[in-house]
């Protein structure tokens, strides 16, 4: 069956369907997302840089996630892994002491090889009082990371955005119908004709 064939085919219609809507409805979540970052971005100016930082890593930690992992989108196969974590822990105390953690992947020995690298390095901005914080390269500025942040969410958008534009145009050509009147059999003009005999 070539291509053509299995684009009028219902089955393949409803299965190209189902997996084009899924992936729209992981980019609307993406759009919301990005855009819920960019509006609780801090300016740069509203930023405090305690500067360069050491966090050394404490502990492993695994969490257990379902996955459907099934081939078709209407269909359910939940399959149980594990995620790893390491959790690391800033050296210094002021203005407090800072903690985060970096998923491992999968499997104990990824999270024990980069728990076994070692400590880390982050330039630290805090804002409101340290009640917020947020964590970057050290050669980086508070405007070289606000700006980073802000380019990768708008691109999250444009990227995004772009497929939910392909997707509608897709239904179209899955779902369109052209729009061309059915012919009646009937000839109006003669039955015009048949109308003036009468």
């Amino acid at each position: 069956m070539g291509f053509k064939q299995r684009l009028h085919s219902r089955a393949f219609k409803r299965f190209l369907t189902s997996a084009l809507a899924i992936l729209a409805i992981v980019a609307g979540v993406g759009i919301h997302r990005a855009t819920t970052e960019i509006n609780e971005l801090p300016s740069a100016s509203d930023l405090e840089d305690v500067g360069v930082m050491t966090f050394r890593p404490y502990d492993i930690k695994s969490f257990a996630v379902t996955r459907n992992e099934h081939p078709r989108p209407n269909r359910t196969r939940e399959i149980k892994t594990y995620e790893y974590h390491v959790y690391y822990r800033s050296l210094e105390a002021k203005p407090r002491r800072f903690s985060y953690h970096e998923a491992a992947g999968n499997t104990e020995a990824l999270a024990q090889r980069l728990y076994e690298e070692g400590n880390k390095t982050w330039r630290v901005l805090t804002y409101d009082e340290a009640k917020i914080w947020y964590r970057c390269d050290p050669a980086m500025t508070a405007e070289d990371y606000i700006a980073e942040r802000t380019y990768k969410n708008k691109l999250i958008i444009g990227v995004c955005s772009a497929y939910l534009l392909f997707f509608v145009v897709m239904l179209f050509v899955l779902h369109g119908r052209k729009l061309k009147p059915k012919p009646s059999g009937v000839d109006p003009l003669g039955e015009y004709e048949k109308q003036r005999q009468r």
